[in-house]
């Protein structure tokens, strides 16, 4: 009997752990990697495929506040979030100076980000 209540005890804790809390799946996006912006500027929409929403919390150099993490705008970029969809629009360059913009994105305990790099007007 001793023997049995053992087995039993090993086989629930084997079996019954086999995924860590906090697990999440990676953010699956139609295209996020090495995005190059034109000087003069240009729109993106990105999707993801396996969270239904999503929001921003963190953008690189910026200090404005990110309304409710769906909405954001300065003076290099304008972000919009409407469920799985994010339009990021990227203003003009006047500098002459290559622009790197960070994008943090989260849907909990996920965490994800996007970066730009904007040419700038040549000399």
């Amino acid at each position: 009997m001793r023997n049995r209540f053992f087995l039993l005890t090993i086989s629930i804790l084997l079996f019954s752990c086999t995924d860590k809390d906090g697990d999440w799946d990676p953010m699956i996006w139609n295209n996020k990697n090495n995005i190059e912006v034109p000087q003069a500027g240009k729109s993106y929409i990105f999707m993801n495929y396996n969270y239904e929403s999503f929001w921003v919390y963190a953008i690189n150099g910026t200090e404005n506040i990110i309304d409710n993490g769906q909405k954001y705008e300065d003076n290099c970029i304008s972000i919009r979030i409407e469920k799985n969809i994010m339009t990021v629009t990227v203003f003009p360059n006047e500098g002459h100076q290559i622009r790197t913009i960070s994008i943090g994105v989260s849907a909990g305990d996920i965490f994800d980000s996007f970066l730009l790099k904007q040419k700038g007007k040549e000399i």
